[in-house]
């Protein structure tokens, strides 16, 4: 009855939502098994824990405090309860299992090409045959096969994501972000002796990127990991008939860090709950999780008309104690709920509102 193209986390935890539930559901898989190539830091916050229940074999290292550099000045931010950094391969992979034990089946080698509907089903062309169902969900990443059969993808624009697992000496619970290299540059270490280190932004990043290496001073290149990240469009349509987006697919991706693991969570459980019992999937998203998307999205567009003088005055406003235990008590996966106590907190920050306007 539903075909999912794609078994990442988001393809994935939607087929064994829908299984459970005794829904008919296959998986299209590209590759000869799931989790691989990574393309992704494997960043989440404590808000995963309200959708999933994570194994401690998925769990690579917890981080406790995020340091962002700019120029030679620094802040500290002790982020309370910890992000997880993930091994992309392992959670994809049980997520996939967690689906097959539901029932659904991943059809692996299969790769979607095209899809049309006729006689209200869907016909999907792939490399294997043609494969027809009743639903088909998008969770194909970036450039969505499925998004581009219905012409969804609405003009998307995206941002390079460059990163590499490494090898050096790293602080094993601080993730570290570089601002003035392309928007920004991370080290997210998986222990002291290895991480992740990469940076995202526009047009050819390696000249930037290669000086970023040198400050970080590492010894050992492990790994590719380099991605293209979809930037969120209020305006892009997320279903088309009997036709939905989810994940990456859907650009359901934050703008400001651009992860996007827990929106793409969080979207399979409304696509789930309006395949069973109908609704707006549209409208049910964008009621969620919109907003959050929406103001992460304005963040990063503030910060794109920084200059230096700009960074240097939010680094002292977020220097301040009263600021920083702020930032201790709030998830930054929903920053409706901080901002507003952050401007009250410290009013300052209304400077940075008018360029959010543009």
């Amino acid at each position: 009855m539903v075909l999912i193209a794609g078994a990442g986390p988001s393809g994935s935890y939607l087929a064994y939502l829908l299984a459970k539930e005794g829904f008919n559901v296959r998986v299209l898989e590209e590759h000869f098994t799931i989790g691989k190539p990574v393309q992704c830091t494997g960043v989440v916050t404590e808000a995963i824990n309200d959708v999933l229940k994570l194994d401690s074999s998925i769990i690579v290292n917890k981080i406790k405090k995020v340091k962002v550099y700019f120029n030679r000045d620094s802040v500290e931010v002790d982020i309370g309860k910890g992000d997880y950094i993930l091994d992309r391969c392992k959670f994809d992979r049980y997520l996939g299992e967690m689906a097959e034990s539901a029932g659904a089946e991943i059809l692996f080698k299969h790769r979607l090409n095209s899809a049309t509907i006729e006689n209200e089903k869907v016909k999907c062309n792939t490399n294997k045959g043609v494969i027809e169902d009743e639903i088909l969900v998008g969770a194909d990443g970036p450039y969505s096969r499925v998004g581009n059969s219905f012409n969804m993808l609405n003009g998307r624009k995206y941002k390079t994501a460059i990163q590499y697992r490494v090898k050096g000496n790293f602080e094993d619970e601080v993730y570290k972000i570089y601002l003035g290299y392309g928007e920004f540059g991370w080290v997210v270490p998986e222990n002291k002796n290895s991480a992740r280190v990469g940076i995202v932004g526009e047009g050819n990043l390696n000249l930037i990127f290669k000086k970023l290496l040198k400050v970080i001073k590492i010894n050992k290149i492990l790994e590719n990991q380099t991605g293209m990240i979809p930037l969120f469009n209020f305006n892009t349509p997320l279903s088309y008939k009997n036709v939905y987006l989810i994940g990456d697919a859907a650009g359901l991706v934050k703008g400001s860090t651009h992860g996007g693991i827990v929106y793409g969570l969080n979207a399979g459980k409304i696509l789930a709950k309006v395949i069973k019992e109908g609704g707006n999937y549209d409208k049910e998203v964008k009621k969620k999780i919109g907003k959050e998307l929406w103001i992460s999205l304005k963040i990063r567009q503030m910060m794109s008309y920084f200059k230096d003088g700009d960074y240097e005055y939010l680094m002292r406003l977020f220097k301040q104690e009263k600021v920083l235990e702020l930032m201790q008590k709030y998830n930054r996966d929903f920053p409706s709920k901080f901002l507003v106590k952050l401007l009250l907190t410290e009013p300052r920050f209304l400077k940075f509102l008018k360029l959010m306007a543009i």
